[in-house]
């Protein structure tokens, strides 16, 4: 994947700031609350995502150089809407925290996201 590594300024210079954050995320235990005081629900909702769908395509523009399958996909926004129960993240933002985090490191465990 390095040769498309200078495939876009723009976006390397944006997924460079990622990195970090990403690493960071990695090494967090779901339990770990305080260590990002919030800050999924943060970026997502300073994403303008809405529902589980807008969601789930930003973690994936944001960690992905490898599309998932929509299947896949699928399978994660039911996964989200279980886990907040129902489509609405606005009025879900007070307990957003943990199904991120939980919806995130299903995400970062999959094998497309070690072929990144």
């Amino acid at each position: 994947s390095h040769m498309m590594a200078d495939r876009d300024e723009a976006f390397n210079t944006r997924l460079g700031s990622m990195r970090g954050w990403q690493m960071a995320i990695q090494r967090v235990k779901p339990i770990e609350r305080s260590t990002f005081g919030g800050s999924l629900t943060d970026m997502v909702l300073s994403a303008e995502a809405e529902t589980p769908e807008e969601v789930i395509a930003f973690f994936h523009e944001l960690f992905f150089e490898v599309s998932l399958e929509q299947e896949v996909l699928d399978q994660l926004v039911d996964f989200l809407e279980q886990e907040i129960g129902g489509s609405d993240l606005r009025s879900s933002d007070g307990f957003l925290e943990e199904p991120l985090r939980k919806l995130l490191h299903s995400m970062l465990s999959l094998p497309e996201y070690q072929l990144g």
